[in-house]
């Protein structure tokens, strides 16, 4: 018996010295676990204005692209979700060409900034008019000008006149919030992660406060010589629409071919107005 003690006894030590380190490392984890999160802190910026139209031209590096991607839009309107073919180019042209199962066209959509078509194979019908806000809205479900949608499909927003003058900064976690104003009209707030050289989110609020809208741009990956973000979402509350963009690849080494942006239809194609076009629900 005293022998089996004998034994015995360094190994229950043994144990319970384990467990006693092991219950200590857990409960260190764990700590650390609710630790407040800590950023370094983030150099000041001497000139916020200067600042941020480097950022904006080293966004307008892409200033094409070539891409696949999945496309959702959630509005009043309708839904639509579809995978697809983007041409892009600034200022204003766009192309995007959809397809639902097996591959099957969708709808085929392009603008030059001028004139704005959308063709539905289905039915062969060519919807055609002035590249508008208002006529955008009826695929988009928001009012957004060409070039606008251009430069968010780019991975970038397109900001709205501002005072120089009127331009703020602020460290927010890692990332600086620069506010810029426009005479009291509205504010544009805009959130440069320094890292990236990137802006990766963006926020229209009008006079009285209220949100425009909210852009998202995350995922950011390589494209030629700059980056470019892979996902953009797009939000916008006062027309209670949606959308997400989320890239599978990008090409920015071609420049797409200038005739892709108009639609030219065949002779029995039935030609109709824009503004008679409803939403493709897919």
């Amino acid at each position: 018996m005293n022998k089996n003690n004998d034994v015995i006894a360094p190994v229950i030590r043994h144990g319970v010295y384990a467990l006693l380190i092991i219950t200590s490392l857990s409960l260190f984890f764990v700590g650390c676990a609710f630790l407040p999160k800590t950023y370094r802190t983030l150099p000041p910026i001497d000139d916020p204005h200067t600042y941020l139209q480097r950022v904006l031209q080293r966004a307008e590096m892409v200033n094409h692209l070539t891409g696949t991607a999945r496309l959702k839009i959630n509005s009043p309107g309708g839904k639509l979700s579809t995978k697809g073919v983007i041409l892009a180019q600034l200022p204003s042209s766009l192309r995007l060409e959809t397809f639902v199962f097996f591959n099957q066209p969708s709808f085929l959509f392009a603008t030059d900034g001028n004139k704005a078509s959308l063709y539905v194979p289905s039915s062969n019908v060519l919807y055609s008019g002035e590249a508008t806000a208002e006529h955008l809205s009826l695929l988009f479900g928001a009012q957004l000008k060409s070039e606008d949608i251009v430069n968010l499909f780019l991975g970038s927003p397109r900001l709205g006149e501002y005072d120089p003058a009127q331009v703020s900064w602020k460290p927010d976690g890692t990332t600086y919030m620069i506010t810029a104003s426009a005479h009291d009209s509205y504010r544009q707030h805009v959130w440069i992660d320094p890292s990236l050289g990137r802006i990766i989110r963006y926020e229209l609020c009008n006079k009285n406060g209220n949100q425009v809208c909210n852009f998202l741009f995350n995922d950011f990956k390589s494209a030629g010589s700059t980056l470019m973000p892979y996902t953009i979402s797009l939000l916008f509350p006062l027309s209670r629409t949606q959308i997400t963009i989320h890239y599978e690849t990008v090409d920015s080494a071609e420049l797409p071919a200038r005739e892709l942006f108009s639609i030219k239809p065949s002779r029995d194609t039935k030609l109709l107005p824009l503004k008679e076009l409803t939403f493709i629900q897919k």
